[in-house]
């Protein structure tokens, strides 16, 4: 209280002091109450600028799971389509070499079908005594009856 000092040497009257002695009592208890009220509302400001901040918090949280829940899933699907592939392409290569082994075992089942026609053909014109090149419509012809 500064002012008291300052204003001790100005004449008033013991009833004036005594007023402006309980306005600047008035003033100072208004003062403490509108600090206290402002310092309320910076509380509860801050409390919603906390309450605000751990929201977002929360949100982004949930983004950032969000996301690798997304990423975990390509990933995933992803691995799916490679073994996929993969066993498309084993079951290529299985298709094909069953193929080259079906067409293997006929060319040579064809092999030994026409070595033995051959050999049945020899047979017959030893025994019939035709030459290979006579009568080789009479030798077919026994040759599909056999």
């Amino acid at each position: 209280m500064d002012h008291t000092e300052r204003f001790k040497g100005i004449p008033m009257s013991k009833a004036m002091r005594a007023m402006c002695k309980e306005e600047d009592y008035a003033f100072l208890r208004s003062l403490d109450e509108r600090r206290q009220v402002l310092s309320d509302e910076i509380q509860q400001v801050q409390k919603e600028l906390e309450e605000r901040h751990e929201e977002r918090v929360q949100e982004l949280m949930t983004v950032q799971r969000r996301h690798q829940r997304e990423r975990k899933e390509k990933e995933r699907q992803r691995e799916l389509e490679e073994m996929q592939k993969e066993k498309q392409e084993q079951w290529r290569n299985q298709a094909a070499t069953r193929a080259a082994a079906q067409e293997r075992a006929l060319r040579e089942r064809a092999d030994r079908l026409k070595q033995f026609r051959d050999f049945q053909r020899q047979v017959l014109e030893e025994e019939l005594g035709l030459s290979s090149g006579e009568n080789s419509k009479v030798l077919e012809d026994l040759l599909l009856r056999i």
